[in-house]
């Protein structure tokens, strides 16, 4: 028996004597799959937006170790001592010129930056007036200063900033300086070897010398 003879022959005159699929069966397969098309696209939208999320969770620390953000380094840290190394390869107390027992604070930070400063304790005062401690430094007050007292407070602090990055493979982190307190070392680049001691961080420089700096609470 033929669909035309069960829907009756109606069909014919209504579609002007051509032969045409009945309304009831395209309205039947418009409903049947347009649920599938919209569940398609859901489905392919989720997997977009799941590989986009795998690429950056894959992604991510490739691009933290290329900017220099290593985790273990990020934070403040405190210098704790500077010893040297003597030739049997003990650690002792160095002498520098910032004295025996220094202070400094070293900050790294997840996008690259760092910055250190190192003073001597016990560094004398200016005696220039309008130098108090409460108030901020003029150039007029500092220009008052003797020129042999702003040399020792020179030369018993030093300070740089700058970008930094770690080469693991070889435990080095490079400072890539880009102010310093002497200009001279200004845009100039230094290696140190570098230790974590539990939580504490040693900067080994040239010359038999590290930093044992400890992380700030």
């Amino acid at each position: 028996m033929s669909l035309e003879s069960v829907l009756g022959s109606g069909l014919t005159t209504a579609c002007n004597g051509r032969r045409c699929a009945p309304p009831l069966m395209l309205n039947v397969r418009r409903l049947s799959t347009a649920p599938l098309r919209r569940l398609q696209v859901k489905r392919g939208d989720q997997l977009r937006k799941i590989a986009v999320v795998f690429i950056a969770l894959v992604s991510w620390p490739w691009a933290a170790s290329s900017q220099g953000g290593d985790a273990r380094f990020v934070g403040t840290w405190v210098l704790d001592r500077i010893e040297s190394q003597s030739e049997s390869g003990d650690w002792t107390p160095a002498k520098t010129r910032w004295g025996s027992h220094p202070i400094g604070i070293l900050t790294y930070d997840a996008t690259g930056n760092m910055a250190v400063q190192i003073m001597r304790r016990d560094r004398v005062p200016l005696s220039s007036r309008g130098l108090a401690e409460s108030q901020s430094v003029s150039a007029e007050a500092l220009a008052l200063a003797p020129a042999e007292e702003k040399a020792a407070a020179f030369d018993g602090y030093t300070a740089y900033f700058g970008k930094y990055s770690v080469r693991e493979a070889e435990g080095v982190v490079v400072h890539q300086r880009i102010g310093h307190l002497v200009p001279n070392q200004a845009t100039s680049s230094v290696e140190r070897l570098f230790e974590f001691l539990d939580d504490a961080l040693a900067l080994a420089v040239p010359g038999g010398i590290r930093l044992v700096w400890n992380r700030a609470h």
